[in-house]
C-alpha cells in the first residue's frame, strides 16, 4: 500500500508538470503523449492477461 500511495502522489506532481511543458512546445503534444501512454498501458494489460491464464 505504501508504494501505491507514493506512486499515486508522485504522478499527481509529475503529470501536470509534463503536460505543461509539452503544451508549451505544441498544443497537440500533451494529447499525443498521454494517448501513447494509455496505448502502452492497454498493450501491457493484454499481454499480462494472456500470460496469467
Amino acid at each position: 500500500m505504501g508504494f501505491a500511495s507514493t506512486a499515486g502522489n508522485l504522478s499527481k506532481v509529475i503529470a501536470p508538470l509534463l503536460a505543461g511543458y509539452l503544451y508549451e512546445r505544441s498544443i497537440e503534444l500533451p494529447y499525443i503523449t498521454m494517448g501513447a501512454i494509455a496505448l502502452i498501458g492497454t498493450i501491457i494489460c493484454f499481454i499480462w492477461k494472456k500470460t496469467v491464464r
